[in-house]
């Protein structure tokens, strides 16, 4: 009767072959991952993750300066499942980026956009119809009759724009008042002054938007600071931004 044989080689073999396995398993059900300030290059990582991410849902790609828009966008067009994408920071990032967004984007409910988005290309995201949290900083280009267009498509819950000198206006606050009346969280340091009636209607409509005690100033100063419901509990990519 031959014998059989097991060599420390076939064990090897075996063993490698059980790590793959599990890794690819890992990578199948992998839902979130977070690359934030990493300066290294991300094209090849970005290659494995559209192939064998299927499943991801949330992409933390801020300050990330060797990350391209091509990657991005082959991310957003290939992985449908995606729900949160973070870009915040990345002031290489260009407007070509929509080009993805408006046609694969209608998935994505939490998007960070890069700083120096453009006035007229900003109107685009009005074909993501499930997005829920917007986050745009820093930005001198969005004006405020174009930013209140682009927040009577969209249904927010979340809304930061932080840095935006001329973005939030009075024509913001009506929109955000009108077609808004669910948002929970919004912030806007550095905006600017208002209007007493656009605060007002903003905090008579959206009742789900609490001021807090300290801010109550902003009614008689109107300096718009930041409002959150007292019980609100930031969102966990709030934390990656």
């Amino acid at each position: 009767m031959r014998q059989s044989t097991f060599s420390i080689k076939n064990f090897v073999n075996i063993g490698v072959n059980i790590l793959i396995i599990k890794l690819a398993i890992i990578l199948f059900f992998l839902l979130l991952i977070n690359c934030k300030q990493c300066s290294a290059s991300l094209e090849g990582s970005m290659l494995y993750i559209i192939k064998y991410c299927p499943n991801l849902r949330h992409l933390i790609l801020s300050n990330c300066p060797n990350i391209s828009e091509n990657s991005v966008g082959q991310a957003i067009q290939n992985i449908p499942t995606l729900r949160s994408l973070i870009l915040t920071g990345n002031k290489h990032i260009t407007d070509r980026l929509f080009n993805w967004i408006s046609k694969h984007g209608y998935n994505i409910e939490r998007l960070g956009l890069w700083p120096n988005v453009a006035d007229e290309k900003i109107k685009k995201l009005k074909a993501c119809l499930n997005l829920r949290e917007l986050q745009v900083n820093n930005n001198k280009n969005i004006t405020d009759k174009t930013f209140a267009k682009l927040l009577k498509k969209l249904n927010l819950l979340v809304l930061n724009v932080d840095g935006c000198t001329s973005a939030l206006g009075d024509l913001s606050l009506q929109a955000l008042a009108t077609f808004h009346q669910n948002l929970q969280a919004l912030s806007g340091l550095e905006c600017g002054a208002f209007k007493p009636e656009s605060i007002e209607a903003m905090l008579n409509n959206c009742l789900s938007l609490q001021v807090r005690e300290t801010n109550l100033s902003i009614r008689s100063d109107l300096h718009f600071n930041i409002f959150r419901p007292f019980n609100w509990t930031p969102n966990i990519l709030s934390t990656l931004f």
